[in-house]
């Protein structure tokens, strides 16, 4: 009996965890998808740099700020994606010690 419900308490962790980790991938493809909305936006501002000369320094400020913003955006990225692969492997390998176990 009690092998019965160690087992089920172990399937519901494992299934805890990857769940877990396809939200991190979730929350990932966000980060990208902000990291690019914001690289449109330093483009626009460069090119406004580009045409209004008197203001160009303002705008070449802006378009470096938002690539230093694109660029925080994408290592979160890569961090949430490290995660989310670390926490899927240890899932996966503590289901298959489990499985020799019993």
């Amino acid at each position: 009996m009690r092998e019965i419900a160690n087992s089920s308490a172990n399937s519901a962790i494992s299934v805890s965890v990857r769940s877990q980790a396809q939200q991190m991938k979730s929350r990932a493809i966000m980060d990208l998808l902000q990291a690019a909305v914001v690289m449109v936006c330093a483009f626009a501002f460069f090119a406004c740099g580009i045409k209004i000369p008197s203001m160009r320094y303002i705008w070449f400020a802006a378009a470096t700020l938002a690539t230093a913003l694109a660029f925080f955006y994408v290592m979160d990225m890569v961090k949430k994606l490290a995660t989310a692969k670390i926490t899927y492997e240890n899932s996966n390998n503590r289901g298959s010690e489990e499985e020799r176990d019993v």
